[in-house]
């Protein structure tokens, strides 16, 4: 008779005996009662235990494309851990087949330590959508005796999507400084389909903005067609630049591919790639305004706005309206006086929206109803 036995995970390690005893409850009257048991000496050593404690993946990915992975590792042992491998899969239920994604390593753990893994792998390009268990195994490979070998996997359930393009500005070079009112030349842009399927032809847009991030205020200086893109396929773009007249300090340069939102990505935001840029005052023009803040009421309007400033001297001074696109709506040449100034202008004919005012080096924004 054979006989598997299972020593308890919380044994002690040391040397032991196992005892067998036949007729254990004494049920039978035998000839010789006193050779009923048999013993063997067996030592019970300290062994580790490896189990994933905290893991994070994304709830679903487009098959092609990376997956950044979080694999936090634990040794609830009674000894070191020696190196070993914490592996990563897919499992398709449905088929009932792994698919492995890769594997990291996982130096030696004392005891009650830890070790955290930012592991990224590509979903194969041909696995076919559908919801998987992504497994998370450490010891993968079986290379450590363990007090538990059941509880070494951990799984999250992730939703693979069919390939899909994603695409992003992947370069971005602008000088350093410009001046208002000039032509600015020098730029480069490389647009890249960083995704797993073709991109259909989008819109390049460059904004100029005084912050990082884009809104509908931001003035745009630039829009280009880029064509239909393969997987790690790129458009090179030289845009030439015309910086609005009257204004200065620290902007922005906001490059957004598929700007009007006409590609389908697996990643929705990574289109903007900011360049800051060092705009000077036109000697030209203001160099000796002077000037204080630029104030228009009403705000919002729906006719008539007036605008006020002070002014050092008198001269001329230039007046222009942006809409939200960066189309200019109106420019023209203003005089100001040394003082106070105002000056009204007639919004009745312009379409409801934002708009930028400009006079010489003063900003404003202005919402007509």
């Amino acid at each position: 008779m054979f006989k598997t036995l299972t020593i308890p995970a919380n044994t002690i390690p040391g040397s032991y005996r196992i005892i067998a005893k036949a007729d254990n409850a004494n049920t039978i009257a035998e000839t010789n009662e006193n050779n009923n048991v048999a013993s063997f000496g067996i030592t019970v050593l300290a062994t580790a235990d490896l189990v994933p404690t905290t893991v994070s993946a994304p709830t679903s990915i487009s098959a092609g494309n990376p997956m950044s992975l979080i694999c936090q590792i634990k040794n609830q042992g009674l000894t070191t851990a020696n190196a070993t491998q914490v592996h990563y899969f897919l499992y398709d239920q449905s088929l009932l087949n792994f698919i492995e994604l890769g594997y990291t390593a996982i130096n030696p753990l004392a005891v009650n330590t830890s070790n955290v893994k930012y592991p990224t792998f590509t979903v194969p390009v041909n696995t076919p959508p559908g919801t998987y268990q992504l497994y998370f195994v450490a010891d993968g490979g079986g290379a450590i005796q363990e007090l538990n070998e059941q509880n070494n996997a951990s799984t999250r359930s992730i939703t693979i999507t069919a390939p899909r393009p994603d695409l992003t500005v992947f370069s971005a070079s602008v000088p350093s400084t410009t001046t208002a009112g000039s032509t600015l030349t020098g730029s480069t842009c490389q647009v890249k389909n960083i995704g797993s399927a073709t991109a259909n032809s989008s819109l390049l847009r460059i904004y100029l903005s005084n912050n990082n991030t884009y809104s509908s205020n931001d003035i745009l200086l630039s829009s280009s067609t880029i064509g239909t893109t393969t997987p790690n396929g790129s458009y090179y773009r030289y845009p030439t630049l015309n910086i609005p007249n009257a204004i200065s300090g620290s902007y922005y340069l906001l490059f957004q591919a598929d700007a009007n939102n006409q590609v389908t990505e697996s990643n929705e935001n990574n289109n903007i790639t900011v360049r800051p840029i060092t705009i000077n005052p036109s000697s030209s023009r203001f160099a000796n305004t002077g000037s204080i803040t630029l104030t228009a009421y009403p705000n919002p309007t729906t006719d008539v706005l007036n605008l006020t400033w002070k002014a050092t001297q008198n001269q001329k001074s230039l007046l222009t309206i942006y809409n939200a696109n960066g189309q200019t709506v109106m420019q023209k040449d203003i005089n100001t006086l040394q003082g106070s100034n105002t000056y009204t202008i007639n919004m009745l004919n312009l379409p409801a929206g934002v708009y930028v005012v400009i006079v010489d080096d003063m900003v404003v924004r202005v919402v007509k109803n």
